[in-house]
């Protein structure tokens, strides 16, 4: 990998509109399913709150891909047209793109942090973004990526939180390529 560092993150302004759209797609998206991190209790009571950090990850995505929403709109409504049926782990539309998205601990360091991909959620040509969501919901930071490949050359993990997930740690990831959406295009 190519040595990622706290300058290379991606910091994405989350909005009073934008939260409210993660809000109400949380909403939307909560069917159930379970959880390898948390008690069946604990989800239930959480649901709403991890969909939501879920959510805020897919549109920090959306925001750095293009600059706009437009596609999170469209991979949202496909999703709410079928809710039961599933994305296939694609976050944008079509893509082989799946952002893990995960709620920053308060004055916690993002480098310390892993990127976790279950088995299930692993396939070969496919790329993870970790997107890490402050506490107040105010500001996701888009960490780095890896391919499924990068990943499972690691093996999995065998014991705590991530046992059985395929985990690379924040420092070992890609960059985010720069993508600046102030330059004039010249046409």
């Amino acid at each position: 990998m190519d040595g990622l560092r706290p300058e290379h993150l991606v910091h994405i302004p989350m909005t009073q509109d934008l939260l409210r759209l993660a809000q109400r797609q949380a909403k939307l998206a909560c069917i159930g399913g379970r959880s390898n991190i948390r008690e069946d209790d604990d989800r239930q009571d959480n649901l709403i709150i991890d969909q939501t950090v879920g959510q805020i990850g897919q549109i920090s995505l959306a925001l750095w891909k293009d600059g706009h929403v437009g596609e999170y709109l469209s991979q949202r409504a496909a999703a709410n047209a079928y809710p039961t049926q599933g994305d296939g782990g694609g976050d944008l539309l079509g893509s082989n793109i799946d952002v893990k998205a995960s709620r920053l601990k308060p004055d916690a360091d993002p480098m310390r942090y892993r990127l976790a991909v279950r088995p299930a959620e692993l396939h070969e040509g496919w790329m993870y973004v970790l997107c890490l969501v402050e506490p107040m919901l105010t500001s996701a930071t888009l960490v780095g990526w890896a391919t499924a490949e990068e990943l499972s050359d690691e093996g999995a993990d065998e014991y705590g939180v991530f046992a059985g997930a395929y985990t690379l740690m924040a420092s070992e990831l890609h960059r985010m390529p720069p993508i600046d959406w102030t330059r004039k295009s010249g046409l």
